[in-house]
Parts: C-alpha cells; structure tokens; sequence
C-alpha cells in the first residue's frame, strides 16, 4: 500500500494551493510548490522584500482554514495538515511500514536533510546506526549518518 492523504486534507490542500497561487502570481521569485503530502512557497528566488510580502499573503491565506497549518523556514514556508506529525514520526512510520513489509528487524535508513532543519531527524536516526563491537551504537557518532555538503 501507498501513503495516502486523508481527502478532507487533500481537498484543504488543494484548495489553499489555489488560494496562494491567485494571492502569490504577481510576486517574482515565489514559487508553491505541491507535494502531494504539503504545500512549500520557496522563497529562495524572491528579493527580501517579495519574500516578505509573500509571507504575509500566506498569513492572510492560512486565515479560516483550520485544517492547516503553517510552519516558517528561513528561504520557504510549508503549510501542513494540521495533525501531530513531523520528520521523525515519518521516520518511524516508515521503518516500521518497511519493518512489516521486509520482516526485517534491521533497517538502515537513508536520510538527506541539512543539519539545521534535519538536526532532530539526525539524532532519531542514531538509534539505528550500525552497532560498534560491544553491541552499542558508536559514542564518537554525532548523527549516525554522513554529511554532505553541497554549495
């Protein structure tokens, strides 16, 4: 089976899509971005004052749409379903779909994320970094993972 969008959400979604495409078109450099799972309005291409002005226009939007909610990063704004959820707990729902799929006990995950926004994942993932000798993962590993740098 796939993950799926419950279809109140997914209709909530779409349509706040449409709602920020419409507030957001004549504001260069912002794009929205649909995901299927959450909307994303990258700001990376937008000046500071379009970015500032597009997250207004989010702010205005998001009003009356309590099924949704919103979450600020520094070059993008993500507007999500409005339910107790974040990477880790999608790192462990994962694993364990993969776990009962596999009937595997062993998973490595693979995660890409930068250390900033993905600093709480990292450390959720250390829990199943390859053991060290003595049955323990390694006390020198920070994340459990590799970093890598691009740009």
């Amino acid at each position: 089976s796939s993950l799926e969008v419950h279809d109140g959400i997914r209709t909530a979604l779409e349509d706040c899509g449409a709602d920020l495409r419409r507030a957001l078109g004549a504001v260069a450099g912002v794009a929205v971005v649909d995901s299927g799972f959450n909307l994303r309005i990258d700001l990376r291409r937008a000046l500071p004052e379009a970015a500032a002005a597009a997250r207004e226009a989010v702010a205005a939007v998001l009003e009356g749409k309590p099924m949704l909610r919103r979450k600020d990063a520094k070059q993008a704004v993500e507007i999500r379903p409005d339910a107790q959820w974040s990477r880790e707990r999608s790192v462990d729902y994962l694993i364990q779909r993969l776990r009962d799929h596999l009937g595997a006990a062993a998973i490595l995950p693979i995660y890409l994320g930068d250390e900033q926004s993905g600093e709480t994942t990292f450390r959720k993932l250390r829990q199943f970094a390859p053991p060290d000798g003595g049955g323990q993962a390694p006390a020198t590993a920070t994340t459990g993972a590799i970093s890598i740098c691009v740009g």
